[in-house]
């Protein structure tokens, strides 16, 4: 017996409030902007770092967000993050856009000698691969590892 789309976006706010996610709702599954309400999706840079740390533990997650593209059953899906294979270190990530939050990004990489993991979020970016580059640059230049 299946669950429909309002159970599973209540289980997805109250696990969001289990992992402390104080600045985030989801009112759908899919994070877009419903043509039909007035409300919508929304998180923090803070909630999302925190979520990318709890998706780390899992093996399958971080297989997921670190494979460029697959076909299982049907069409190709492709990955839309443009760094996977291209900046080094890339462990994955997640890509958004809506016209209400622009371009967004999430991207883990691995940190310089293996201490762990660099989360980086941008929000709200009209070009959010061109951000992120710009985000990690600085990183590289900013900090001795």
């Amino acid at each position: 017996d299946g669950m429909d789309e309002k159970t599973f976006v209540g289980l997805m706010n109250l696990t969001a409030q289990a992992l402390g996610l104080q600045k985030t709702h989801f009112i759908n599954v899919t994070g877009l902007d419903p043509e039909d309400s007035a409300e919508i999706n929304y998180s923090s840079a803070r909630d999302l770092t925190l979520l990318a740390q709890e998706l780390l533990e899992s093996p399958l997650i971080r297989q997921i967000l670190s494979t460029p593209k697959i076909n299982l059953y049907g069409p190709e899906l492709v990955n839309t993050n443009e760094f996977l294979g291209r900046i080094s270190g890339v462990i994955g990530g997640k890509t958004g856009f809506t016209d209400k939050a622009l371009g967004c990004f999430l991207l883990i990489l691995k940190a310089p000698q293996d201490n762990g993991y660099l989360i980086n979020v941008g929000l709200g970016a009209d070009d959010r691969f061109v951000e992120m580059e710009k985000l990690i640059n600085w990183l590289n230049e900013a900090y001795k590892w």
